[in-house]
């Protein structure tokens, strides 16, 4: 771009610059110079001159490297140190201009070292060399740039890379090519290697070459990799060989894994036949083959490696009319009508989607059929620059964008008539972002648009908080530090793997890997390994956990890499499938009477041996399907649920012997509309133009037993909810600050108000409480943002947690002392707690991280899973419970030939249990972070957001973590880092950013908005 710092009367050449963050560079382009057209160049006293630069990017002032004529006699290259009014002169070379030719200027700058170069074809090279003074403002430039002055000229070729000392191999690469590795003479523009430096001078080079048959195929690659312990280096190979009509025959990875690839003579060799893998351990060939129409080369049939056959078919212009799946699972069929451009896609079931295009090719409406008609449509039309320029659900809404000329969203315009704009500050490269209310995010970017800063005003509106990030030269992230100044760095092989990821209280984590990039050792912040191992096509097939004591998973696929058998110290689930890979049948093995533990080298070699101890205990579960649809769930104590579908492939009702049904029915953009229960209860829903929450009202015939009426600011957040719960009124109040956070509510229901107020430090770790008028205080880790304190009047309690960032110990001092304790497995499950020394709960998971097994106050539980939900609960007595779904949402749970029904506010929080004689069960009311507002009516374990609540512990289970709803945070890290765009993300135990009101948590690792889906297995 043209840079406004050469403006100054002495310095008004044609210039372009670009900064690239570093100092010490060396800058190479190519440059035709064309005619003279001016004698002075703009500068009183100088000849014409044309060149390269470097320069300080925050000043007027800048080195160069130039060729000039004073006067035509005395051509000659210069290297001049131009500063706002003066031009110095440091060294200069005689030297012929010529014109009409390509010309290459390399200028190389260390300190003040620097020498230049000027070549074109059939010349001398002319060469300068000399210094520049330590003290101009030139010096340390990261910014590169070519100017002409007097001349026209064109630029070609700018290249830009950091550089060492000159007594020094100037980048320290191995220039190592692979041997005879060009191809033919005929064969050009073939990348013979490329070399780069990660972090500057210093930094460990990024190389890799390539190999080439003599007709330019490529064979051989090798990169470098340069290990620390013990510090060396190695290459790293792939290869591949060719048939004879050159195509792929063999492909061998960086593991020396083969891969063949075999061509029939039925297709003349043209398209691959059989793809074959062998897999080790074990020496089985795994093998995928393919047939197709020799005309068209589009495929018609596939064999996979567990021998299940897919076919297809095409029309003449070669588009595909149907997919056919194995043993009669279903056909997709594909229907053209070219006339009015659009096709219809229909599966085995029935279901029918219709796609219009428009005449650009552009996909324009799609159409859904219920039976047999047009059902609901979303509408989406485009700009001239092929950006989407609205969308119209099915129900009408419409949302519509602005762009600007280069095809950049600037204005967003929602539905509900509020808007979104962006702005952008292309020279000082700024995103600015505005929200509904005007609030705005400020995003800044370097020079090749990596995002370095985000600003967010916090919730005075008066301060301003910044959180940035750096990055290597190759784009690596190197650094975050929020707000709150606590910074975390990482640290990348010359492959570009992350290695060591360091934290601000100086903890780490250390990565190694094999020559295919997978991970073969972590070891934690606490000093504690976890091994890897891989089979041949890089599957997982052994995890050990070096703790004590030692733990491991094994892993065992099929052909297709579908999972049979999952074993950890806890048990083995087994799984089976039909053609499609979709689970037919899921076993659970908890505590056999051995189990097998597999050491990859915690202890020496390694080793085998058996564990044995606790409840054992065996159960299933068994899915199966009508084409595309999930017909029926059979549950561990041989109860089937049979489910109905609608003819948009949405489920309708659910059946069974015990359960006579729960049904739903949907709007056009499929939210569900309404909930008719088995013991006749029903449930309606309606929603805003913007698909959020409006009411939900649960009727008993014409009586409501449940009214919730939501409104929203312009923001989304939720501004109140009022109506009532079991005949008790209920109005919520709600204020937030300006990212979002809530800090006001009111709570009143029925007689009793609860009036909270919340604080936040930047990065959101609650500061104060007031309830009330009951302040409690928090303190925090100022390097790690762990809970340190929390002092109520009456009540302290400290917290103390292990370098993995996880709670173990929590210590309340009301009256008489309370400790409690917390134990955790290496991956981060917790596994027990205890009061006092007392153990209050305990408990084991699957390989998956699942919960399979609790024990809490001598009742031993087991649980099945759909997905991450708990389909069914099992006592060591054998009593079960089985939870039934519809739709996405928790609707009833039978024990014995007891039903009873959930009937769940829109986060998924149940409000109401009911009985099949239509009596409430239970009954609750929460605070915004999920603590009981009040005492429930009777009991229950699926609360706030739907989650399984311990009342041993005080903690809900949310699959990846346990959340502590009296204090509004998670008591482990979470495992995902967080989004860069979004700081309030980056920290690791505040529950969704605090915004309970809008957001959930499905698993304990992000938020999510609830609405337009259900929630947590919950509400509509």
């Amino acid at each position: 771009g043209i840079s406004s710092a050469y403006y100054a009367t002495t310095q008004n050449r044609l210039i372009a610059s670009s900064d690239i963050g570093k100092a010490d560079v060396s800058v190479q382009a190519r440059v035709f110079i064309g005619r003279q057209v001016e004698d002075s160049g703009g500068i009183p006293g100088i000849s014409p001159l044309i060149g390269i630069f470097t320069h300080n990017p925050w000043w007027v002032y800048k080195w160069s490297l130039v060729l000039f004529d004073p006067g035509h006699a005395d051509e000659r290259l210069r290297l001049l140190d131009e500063e706002s009014d003066s031009i110095a002169i440091q060294a200069q070379s005689s030297c012929t201009i010529p014109t009409g030719v390509w010309v290459t200027f390399n200028m190389t700058v260390y300190g003040t070292q620097a020498t230049g170069s000027a070549t074109s074809a059939g010349q001398t090279t002319c060469n300068v060399s000399g210094s520049f003074p330590s003290g101009t403002p030139g010096a340390s430039g990261t910014g590169f740039g070519l100017y002409s002055g007097a001349y026209s000229a064109l630029f070609d070729n700018v290249t830009v890379a950091t550089v060492g000392p000159f007594n020094q191999q100037l980048l320290g690469f191995a220039n190592a090519f692979i041997p005879g590795g060009a191809p033919g003479t005929a064969v050009h523009g073939a990348v013979a290697g490329t070399a780069e430096l990660q972090n500057g001078v210093g930094s460990t080079p990024i190389e890799t070459y390539y190999g080439y048959t003599s007709w330019g195929g490529l064979n051989q690659e090798k990169h470098r990799f340069d290990y620390q312990y013990p510090p060396g280096s190695m290459w790293l190979y792939s290869s591949r060989t060719y048939d004879s009509d050159g195509n792929p025959k063999t492909v061998v990875d960086y593991r020396g894994n083969t891969t063949w690839l075999d061509y029939s003579a039925l297709y003349n060799h043209a398209y691959p036949t059989n793809v074959t893998q062998l897999l080790k351990p074990g020496l089985v060939h795994v093998t995928t083959r393919y047939g197709y129409n020799l005309t068209t080369g589009t495929t018609i049939w596939s064999y996979d490696p567990n021998h299940y056959n897919t076919t297809y078919k095409y029309d003449i212009l070669g588009r595909l009319t149907s997919l056919t799946h194995t043993n009669s699972l279903g056909t997709t069929s594909y229907t053209y009508n070219d006339a009015s451009n659009f096709v219809d896609i229909t599966n085995s079931n029935g279901w029918k989607t219709r796609q219009i295009y428009d005449g650009l090719g552009r996909l324009a409406i799609v159409d859904r059929f219920l039976n047999g008609k047009s059902y609901s449509n979303q509408t989406t039309t485009y700009n001239y620059q092929n950006n989407v320029q609205s969308i119209r659900d099915p129900l009408g809404h419409q949302t519509s964008y602005t762009y600007d000329p280069i095809g950049r969203v600037v204005r967003t315009s929602k539905p509900d008539g509020n808007t979104t704009t962006v702005f952008y500050d292309d020279l000082d490269l700024i995103r600015y972002t505005y929200d509904e209310s005007g609030v705005s995010r400020e995003f800044f970017y370097d020079a090749v648009g990596r995002l370095i800063d985000v600003g967010l005003h916090s919730s005075n509106g008066i301060s301003y908080d910044i959180t940035r990030y750096t990055y290597d030269q190759v784009g690596n992230l190197v650094s975050t530090t929020d707000s709150n100044q606590l910074w975390t760095s990482y640290n990348y092989d010359n492959l570009n793997r992350l290695v060591t990821t360091t934290h601000a209280d100086f903890s780490s984590e250390t990565y190694a890997y094999d020559a295919d990039g997978n991970v073969i050792m972590k070891t934690d912040r606490n000093s504690v390994k976890t091994l890897f191992a891989y089979d041949s096509l890089n599957r997982p097939i052994t995890t050990t956990y070096c703790g004590t004591p030692t733990t491991s998973i094994s892993y065992v696929y099929d052909s297709d890499g579908n999972i049979l058998q999952l074993q950890n110290q806890n048990g083995t689930v087994f799984y089976k499938y039909d053609a499609r890979s979709r689970i037919t049948n899921e076993t659970y093995l908890v505590n056999p009477a051995t189990r097998q533990v597999v050491d990859l080298g915690c202890s020496g070699n390694g080793g085998t041996w058996t564990v044995s101890g606790g409840t054992s205990k065996t159960y299933k579960t068994l899915y199966s399907y009508t084409y595309d649809a999930q017909t029926s769930i059979t549950y561990p104590d041989s109860s089937i649920f049979t489910f109905a579908y609608d003819g948009l492939g949405r489920q309708t009702n659910v059946t069974s012997s015990k359960l006579p049904y729960t049904k739903l029915t949907y709007y056009s953009n499929d939210q569900v509309k309404s909930v008719v229960y088995g013991n006749g209860l029903t449930g309606n829903y309606t929603y805003d133009v913007l698909s959020r929450p409006r009411n939900s009202t649960v009727y008993n015939g014409s009586s409501k037993l449940m009214s919730l009426v939501y409104s929203y600011n312009r923001t989304g957040t939720v501004l109140s909810v009022k109506g009532q719960v079991n005949g008790v009124s209920d109005t919520e109040l709600y204020k937030y600050d300006m990212v979002s956070r809530l800090t006001n509510s009111t709570i009143t229901l029925g007689a009793a108000s609860t009036k909270l107020l919340y604080t936040y430090d930047s990065m959101g770790n609650r500061l104060q409480q007031n309830s009330n008028n009951v302040l409690t205080s928090y303190s925090y880790n100022s390097v790690t943002s762990a809970l340190k304190s929390s002092s109520t009047p009456g009540t302290n309690t400290t917290y103390g947690y292990d370098l993995d960032g996880r709670l173990v110990s929590r210590n309340v001092t009301s009256g008489g002392p309370v400790r409690w304790t917390y134990s955790w497995s290496v991956p981060g499950d917790l596994l027990k707690v205890a009061s006092n020394g007392a153990t209050q709960g305990s408990y084991a998971y699957d390989a998956q991280g699942r919960r399979i097994e609790s024990v809490e106050s001598s009742t031993t539980k087991f649980n099945a899973y759909i997905g991450t939900e708990t389909l069914a609960e099992i006592l060591s007595s054998g009593t079960q419970t089985n939870y039934v779904f519809l739709g996405g949402l928790r609707v009833a749970k039978v024990s014995g030939n007891t039903v009873n029904y959930f009937h769940p506010d829109p986060l998924g929080s149940t409000r109401l249990v009911t009985t099949s004689s239509k009596s409430v069960s239970f009954s609750d009311s929460y605070l915004p972070f999920g603590q009981d507002n009040g005492t429930p009516t009777g009991s229950e374990t699926y609360k706030f957001t739907g989650k399984p609540y311990s009342s041993a512990t005080g903690l809900y289970y949310y699959f990846q973590r346990w959340y502590d709803p009296s204090i509004g945070r998670f008591i482990s890290q979470d495992p995902l880092p967080g989004e860069l765009v979004n700081p309030q993300s980056l920290n690791p135990y505040v529950y969704v950013q605090s915004l309970p009101t809008a957001l959930v948590d499905p698993t304990g690792t992000t938020g999510q908005e609830c609405g337009n889906e259900s929630c947590a297995g919950g509400g509509p």
